[in-house]
């Protein structure tokens, strides 16, 4: 776990002296040389020198809160109720829930450097080493479940695309959406959303938006994920600023979602079609003991996937999506085979 003080002095690039790391670390010299040599680990690359001291052989551009700030909308920079940035944390959803179990309300914004326990969907760990991806969680009030949380995942991962996209990245034309929530480019995921509901039963209901954007993977966090996936420098973004990034994703998030509270999902779904890297593919749905083969059509006017099956369309609200284990007859070929 490497410390913001070390981080800040280091980020830089440039030699620094340890006499210079314990005066402005103020730790002494056991447990400065204990983050130091845990920096590898982290998948920090760290150069040595007996006179010059140390330095990161890669510069970082840190989280900073007051460039977030300013350069998020006028609108949600008045409209927050909370606003963190941490060093380290246990997830930022957890934070948000915390804060929101703690009595808070209305729209809150929580950021970390670092997870020790990120999460994903279905209680799989979200791979969070320091200062170089985004964990990112967006506290909302939601007005009406029923008519928004129907399709709020679609729109969240159109809003990273769009933010992405905007902030100028390398390789975004290749950025496309797979049904519930996650964010490829390329062949492999980039980004994966985890949605929370607090309050359900009360007149105060809140989403907890959690999103975790792959900016920089060593090739030992790589092999730690249990799928394809890619980041934003294997694509030549080498020197991105995540604070001008989170500003962009969060400008659109904002917009997209005052748009699903007034009009549901049906404004979302021509740009979903455009981006959906499952249309036409043939997959296994897994949900809950139900498991459901077929090929997708496309999702309908409240985000649920339509599913061509054997028994006809289906509408599926939720579930997890594998290939198919199995081909599936389309209808062309079930009346050709007649």
């Amino acid at each position: 776990m490497t410390s913001r003080s070390l981080l800040n002095i280091l980020a830089d690039g440039k030699w620094h002296g340890r006499a210079k790391l314990l005066a402005e670390t103020r730790l002494d010299l056991k447990s400065l040389e204990a983050e130091l040599v845990g920096f590898p680990d982290e998948g920090l690359n760290l150069e040595v020198d007996e006179v010059r001291g140390y330095r990161l052989i890669e510069p970082l551009i840190l989280l900073d809160r007051d460039l977030i700030g300013a350069a998020i909308s006028p609108s949600l920079q008045k409209s927050l109720a909370c606003f963190e940035v941490h060093q380290t944390i246990d997830s930022t959803n957890s934070q948000a829930m915390r804060w929101l179990s703690g009595g808070g309300r209305g729209q809150g914004l929580f950021l970390a450097e670092q997870q020790l326990s990120g999460r994903g969907r279905r209680g799989r760990t979200w791979v969070s080493p320091p200062a170089r991806n985004i964990y990112l969680t967006v506290v909302w009030p939601v007005p009406d479940l029923q008519s928004a949380l129907g399709g709020l995942s679609l729109v969240t991962a159109l809003s990273l695309v769009d933010g992405l996209r905007a902030a100028g990245v390398q390789g975004g034309e290749s950025l496309r959406v797979k049904w519930p929530n996650d964010v490829w480019l390329g062949d492999a995921k980039l980004a994966g959303i985890l949605l929370e509901l607090h309050g359900a039963q009360s007149s105060s209901a809140h989403v907890i938006i959690g999103m975790g954007i792959n900016v920089s993977l060593s090739e030992r966090d790589r092999a730690s994920i249990d799928q394809a996936a890619t980041d934003l420098r294997s694509w030549g973004n080498s020197a991105i600023d995540r604070n001008s990034l989170v500003a962009a994703i969060l400008s659109h998030l904002e917009k997209n979602l005052q748009q699903l509270f007034v009009s549901g999902f049906e404004p979302f779904r021509a740009q979903w079609s455009r981006l959906d890297a499952l249309h036409g593919q043939e997959v296994e749905i897994t949900d809950g003991k139900r498991r459901l083969n077929g090929m997708v059509k496309g999702v309908g006017a409240t985000g649920a996937l339509i599913l061509q099956s054997d028994d006809g369309d289906q509408q599926v609200s939720g579930g997890e999506v594998a290939p198919s284990l199995r081909p599936v007859s389309t209808a062309a070929e079930q009346s050709d085979q007649e």
